[in-house]
């Protein structure tokens, strides 16, 4: 390893993937100053975000346009006089890892005759030395968080929610999870009182014939300071204790859980709840939790309740699993991962539509154990 690193110079090709591009010129063991990125035309956007993120890091960027990413010998006669400018001077990295094939194969092939290194990242998140051979394969050094991430994928943060946090509100969480099946029919009514609370007083619609277990849930969010159940109705301190009863306590409940796991898994570099998006065009979307780990994106969308036409708790889990599909495209590309955590078990049809988009589905017999499942689909063990 230590026969290659040390180069102020890398060299990539923009596509559609970001992480490879990214992770090596932020492990600080390269020394990176300078990054040339090799695109087409079509990808000069993408190489404009790219920017973006290494001016941050105080790392010079070059744009370095070849016209075409799928004929060889356009593609070698373009990149040649690149790669002579070197020749003589100091040896740039040469990352091959995005891009077509062709144009990987030329880079390889010019870097080969110039005897400059050549690198690949897999799957693994590690860099894996092509040329010289001695140079091996070592892990890359997880220095990336959320907001560079998305910003390198045209997406800026705009807003995150800090949850609610405190030991009451830590033991409440886990004593629901932990008779889930129980407070479920409870739960799914407290979320349609605080759901009526959306107004100016934060005040419920009436509480009428509910059962003893609805009366127990109530008490235990009263205890906390959260509301206050008086004249039939229930009174919300504030909104963020509105939203947490409306549903947003699966959201925190889920935050807490990846922060305990981040203590426990060094892979995981960050992690965000509430998180509002937008992208360069102006088109917004939010998601409940955010997860990079091994400089990869994880998305965690979580439901406590179904939404009918109207608005009201009801209705089925499809509109979730088409959200996260799309979020973990434009968000992570052929790395991105999604979660869907449900205190409902989903319908065949649900679970068949999430698996065939590669979505984890974690619902009501699963909660428990959300710590496992995070660990396995974080870092596979």
């Amino acid at each position: 390893m230590r026969a290659v690193l040390g180069s102020e110079v890398h060299i990539c090709t923009v596509g559609e993937a970001v992480s490879p591009n990214l992770a090596p010129i932020l492990d600080r063991r390269f020394g990176v100053k300078r990054v040339v990125l090799i695109h087409t035309p079509d990808f000069l956007k993408s190489a404009q975000y790219l920017e973006q993120v290494f001016r941050n890091y105080q790392i010079s960027t070059e744009y370095y346009c070849i016209e075409s990413a799928f004929d060889f010998e356009l593609i070698l006669g373009a990149l040649e006089p690149l790669f002579l400018s070197f020749k003589g001077g100091e040896k740039p990295h040469i990352n091959i890892t995005v891009g077509t094939k062709l144009v990987s194969l030329a880079l390889f092939e010019l870097a080969s005759a110039l005897d400059f290194p050549v690198y690949y990242v897999d799957r693994s998140d590690s860099v894996l030395y092509l040329l010289p051979r001695e140079g091996g394969k070592f892990a890359l050094q997880d220095r990336v968080k959320i907001k560079p991430f998305l910003l390198a994928n045209g997406v800026q943060v705009v807003s995150t929610a800090e949850p609610i946090s405190d030991p009451e509100i830590r033991a409440l969480l886990d004593a629901l999870v932990e008779r889930m099946a129980y407070f479920a029919p409870a739960i799914s009514k407290l979320n349609y009182y605080a759901y009526t609370a959306r107004n100016k007083t934060l005040v419920s619609k009436r509480i009428e014939g509910e059962s003893s277990v609805f009366d127990a849930l109530v008490a235990r969010f009263e205890a906390t300071g959260l509301l206050a159940y008086r004249a039939d109705k229930l009174h919300f301190r504030d909104e963020a204790a509105r939203f947490f009863a409306n549903g947003g306590w699966l959201e925190t409940f889920l935050f807490h859980k990846i922060k305990q796991l981040s203590r426990e898994v060094v892979e995981v570099q960050d992690n965000l709840s509430g998180v509002a998006l937008e992208d360069m065009g102006g088109v917004k979307n939010e998601i409940d939790n955010m997860v990079l780990c091994n400089n990869n994106i994880f998305l965690i969308e979580c439901k406590t309740k179904k939404l009918n036409k109207k608005g009201l708790p009801d209705g089925g889990m499809t509109p979730a699993i088409y959200k996260l599909d799309s979020l973990m495209s434009t968000l992570g590309g052929v790395m991105g991962r999604g979660m869907l955590v449900s205190m409902y078990e989903l319908t065949a049809s649900d679970l068949k539509r999430a698996k065939r988009e590669g979505i984890v589905v974690v619902s009501l017999g699963d909660l428990k154990s959300i710590k496992r499942h995070l660990k396995r689909w974080l870092v596979g063990r």
